[in-house]
């Protein structure tokens, strides 16, 4: 009898938090008044045509874990549980730009699939070598040459930013509610967050891969590139287009 009541107590507890985390979820919903919501969401099928015009390989499929994981992210957002909601976010970019910095590094990509290496983000951040340098650059898109130390230093920021809720830092820790509840304030640094990854993650496909892709699949991501990078001179000219300043 008193395991049973124990499991029926147990069972009561988590049903208690579900309920809670769908309260939350709906003040999310009422709150996103500008929209950010869509924007995040939005941001899924955007990635998800990236996905097809790279086509099977395991690059993709780096990708799609990638992808995963920042759908998990944003759900937790939404279900106020916002220390994984991070967490997930910095997986997203970690994988994301593994699967960019693996494809030019071939041995490199059999053993991370394999199970024998882990994310590196020191060397996809390597200012010499790394995804954001010039060498890289002038492999896959000399053209982006100039803005690489810029999307570098954003990818270092947000990096760092979202491995504080990760680490426990004293000055998030602060900030964040003792109980699941809702929080305007972190939903909206979430999505401040989640913007950067998402236009970091861009550049980065959009470097190794507009010029290095079959003319129809990049016509996939076209939209998406132009919306988000079309400022860029060298983005445009990848994509056939002017390279004058609009």
């Amino acid at each position: 009898m008193a395991e049973e009541n124990t499991q029926v107590a147990l069972a009561s507890y988590y049903r208690t938090a579900n309920a809670t985390c769908g309260q939350i979820l709906s003040e999310s919903l009422q709150f996103d008044a500008y929209g950010r919501l869509y924007r995040a969401h939005s941001a899924i099928g955007d990635f998800e045509r990236w996905i097809q015009a790279i086509g099977p390989s395991r690059e993709a499929e780096l990708l799609s874990d990638a992808l995963r994981e920042y759908q998990t992210a944003l759900l937790a957002l939404l279900q106020g549980q916002y220390t994984s909601a991070f967490a997930e976010l910095r997986l997203f970019l970690e994988l994301g730009l593994a699967s960019v910095y693996y494809s030019a590094h071939i041995v490199e990509l059999h053993l991370f699939s394999a199970g024998e290496l882990d994310v590196n983000w020191s060397a996809f951040m390597d200012p010499e070598t790394g995804i954001f340098s010039h060498t890289f650059a002038r492999a896959f898109n000399g053209e982006l040459l100039d803005h690489v130390a810029d999307y570098r230093g954003l990818a270092v920021r947000v990096y760092r930013e979202c491995s504080e809720y990760i680490h426990g830092n004293a000055n998030v820790r602060r900030k964040l509610p003792r109980n699941l509840t809702f929080s305007g304030e972190h939903y909206v640094s979430w999505n401040d967050k989640a913007d950067a990854t998402r236009i970091v993650l861009l550049f980065a496909l959009s470097l190794r891969w507009l010029r290095n892709l079959p003319v129809e699949s990049v016509r996939q991501v076209e939209a998406h590139v132009q919306e988000e990078l079309g400022n860029l001179p060298g983005i445009r000219s990848a994509l056939g287009g002017s390279v004058e300043v609009l």
